[in-house]
């Protein structure tokens, strides 16, 4: 061991001494001089401090001292770098460090009390046509604006850090890993579905989703033992329902057709897409096409309504249809119930798509005041009466911790008054949010659980 040891020490002091006699011009080495937890001084490894050692040793300064003082050339050689790249040593005046990171000696001036003016201020945004707009686009911005704008504009993400991935047993499934693990599996059924030659399509469907447990479980994803067969027999009553509800659809609406193009250009503005998977029953060639989609989330509250910010994206797509002259019927089977969306007149539909549009647009310049969830209940609301937007906003102060817990939100709008300040917010939901709760309440129906399919919508729409 011992032979091995220094036999790879010497391989290491040969691949020093290569990259020493490589360099022509300038050398270059740095190594972590400082911990990131408490800023404690950390040594280099043993090769660069035998340099340190060396040159320390056999060479004086430009004052003609020997060793490591501040005269040596060790010393006159050596540089400390902070840590982070704004910090203000970088942009002390007669400062001897460097720094290629423009936007923060900006940042250092204007809080400096500096012109404010030296801060480069963001471009006016210019839509351009090469580079349409998308429906997942859009129902990021509706979802979260001020989310959208940071990462689209100023490639700024406020993610939490990533957890550890810590080598321990699994004892459960909650929150957003129980939601992944009925999203991984109801896609890989619909994958196994729609890819299964007709030999194979009459393999029963909850043999299928067992296979497809097995799969999960084979990977570590559920808990061991006993635990894992219980959290099993559970996901296959929860996805078992749903996917029956959408093979049911699937066969009911039978014969395939060919995605449509959705387009609309507004004041340099362009709107490009697509419609996919649109089906319609073989033996009813004149009924509107229809979308089915398949959700792995609930989309009932507790009193059995449906909940109009989980059904945003649905809402978007049929919006969008419309508004591009393409009429469809949508279908959504969720884990908890079945919703049958019916077409949007078009008129309608291109209004708003306008206004979206146009609001979209603005929300590039600067983070709107839009929370989705705090909007919505604003919308909701009677008689302008905005306690219960306020309560959604900044929570309860115990459990529910508001939507101002997001990092994004918190920045720009601290609280609800900063929120309301300009006055946007009000103007803002109502004419993003209101038409959303006025077409759950108008356009959706919830079918009942034994229902196979919604009406099926004749194909003589208005025109738009």
């Amino acid at each position: 061991m011992a032979i091995t040891r220094a036999a790879r020490c010497d391989d290491d002091r040969q691949l020093m001494l290569e990259a020493l006699l490589s360099a022509r011009r300038m050398l270059y080495i740095s190594w972590a001089g400082r911990s990131v937890r408490d800023n404690s001084e950390q040594p280099p490894s043993v090769l660069v401090s035998q340099l340190r050692d060396y040159l320390a040793a056999g060479w004086r300064g430009e004052g003609g001292e020997e060793g490591a003082g501040e005269g040596s050339l060790l010393a006159q050689r050596s540089f400390q770098h902070p840590l982070q790249p704004f910090s203000r040593r970088y942009f002390t005046p007669g400062s001897p460090l460097h720094t290629y990171a423009r936007e923060w000696r900006a940042a250092h001036l204007a809080g400096a009390g500096e012109a404010a003016a030296q801060v480069p201020a963001l471009a006016p945004f210019v839509p351009d046509i090469a580079v349409p707009l998308t429906l997942a686009q859009l129902h990021r911005f509706v979802r979260h604006p001020a989310q959208a704008f940071f990462r689209q504009r100023l490639n700024v993400r406020f993610d939490q850090e990533a957890e550890l991935n810590l080598d321990e047993e699994a004892f459960g499934l909650q929150g957003l890993a129980g939601y992944g693990v009925i999203e991984q599996l109801q896609a890989r059924v619909v994958a196994e579905i729609e890819a299964a030659p007709r030999s194979a399509a009459g393999l029963p469907l909850a043999q299928r989703v067992a296979a497809q447990l097995a799969r999960i479980e084979r990977a570590g994803t559920l808990p061991l033992a006993g635990l894992g067969a219980r959290k099993r027999a559970e996901l296959q009553e929860a996805v078992l329902p749903s996917l029956q509800s959408w093979l049911a659809h699937r066969h009911r609406f039978d014969r395939p057709l060919q995605r449509q193009r959705l387009h609309l250009a507004q004041d340099g503005l362009v709107f490009e897409d697509w419609l996919e998977d649109l089906r319609v029953p073989d033996r009813d060639g004149d009924a509107v096409p229809a979308w089915i989609e398949l959700q792995a989330r609930a989309l009932l509250g507790p009193r059995g309504e449906v909940r109009p910010g989980a059904v945003l994206l649905p809402y978007l797509r049929s919006l969008v249809a419309a508004a591009c002259g393409v009429a469809v019927q949508g279908i959504v089977v969720a884990r908890d119930t079945t919703l049958a969306l019916a077409p949007m007149p078009p008129g309608e539909a291109l209004a708003q798509l306008q206004t979206l549009l146009q609001v979209w647009q603005a929300g590039q310049d600067s983070p709107l005041p839009l929370p989705l969830k705090t909007a919505l209940a604003a919308a909701a609301a009677v008689d302008n009466d905005l306690a219960r937007a306020e309560a959604v906003y900044e929570g309860d102060g115990f459990a529910d911790a508001g939507e101002v817990a997001d990092a994004c939100w918190a920045r720009i709008y601290p609280d609800f008054d900063a929120l309301c300040e300009d006055g946007r917010f009000a103007l803002l939901a109502e004419a993003v949010h209101a038409p959303l709760l006025a077409w759950v309440a108008t356009q959706v129906q919830v079918l009942e659980p034994d229902a196979l399919a919604p009406v099926i919508y004749p194909s003589t729409l208005e025109p738009a």
